[in-house]
């Protein structure tokens, strides 16, 4: 077994400069974005398994499925309704407001997942070329700048959405419980 050449692999891969706070900063941000995005994931499959366990992971594959947040959610909530409608109509609002959230959060990480990094107007800041090409424009989108401006809300915006997702799998776990009991 060899041991890995630190030295040569450091010259070979591109990476923030090393005891540069910035540097250190934006790669703990954009590390934060990536792992994070596992754990929506996740909370949203605890949302669908809290209002019907059997049918969950038939809805995580069609909400996972690639289509737009739109139809997603068109999905989302018509299989929803139909599971908790009568019982709990506000929950479908609540749903739904967090997936309004989770397509804000989706669009910016996105864009860090999947961009083409560029060089900023300075060392505080680095640029990212969308690569998402619009079919009847046939153009490509502007670079955007990227700073902790952009990187400390999307993290705070995913804070708050895992937060919302974990409240309503909770709320969804506690009412079909009192469903289950007659208690509603």
């Amino acid at each position: 077994m060899t041991s890995l050449n630190f030295e040569l692999l450091s010259t070979q891969v591109t990476s923030f400069r090393r005891g540069d706070l910035w540097g250190d900063e934006f790669a703990h941000c954009i590390s934060r974005v990536t792992l994070e995005w596992g754990g929506i994931e996740y909370l949203l499959f605890c949302v669908l398994q809290a209002i019907d366990y059997k049918r969950a992971t038939d809805w995580a594959e069609m909400l996972f499925a690639p289509r737009s947040i739109q139809a997603r959610k068109k999905i989302v909530r018509e299989e929803v309704s139909a599971s908790v409608g009568t019982s709990y109509q506000q929950y479908i609002d609540l749903l739904v407001g967090r997936l309004d959230l989770l397509q804000t959060i989706q669009n910016r990480r996105n864009l860090l997942a999947h961009g083409l990094w560029l060089t900023g107007r300075d060392d505080r800041s680095f640029r990212i070329q969308p690569l998402n090409f619009n079919d009847v424009i046939k153009a490509v989108e502007d670079a955007i700048e990227i700073d902790m401006d952009y990187l400390v809300p999307l993290i705070k915006d995913i804070e708050a959405l895992k937060n919302g997702l974990s409240s309503l799998a909770a709320e969804m776990s506690v009412h079909q419980q009192l469903k289950k009991w007659d208690r509603l």
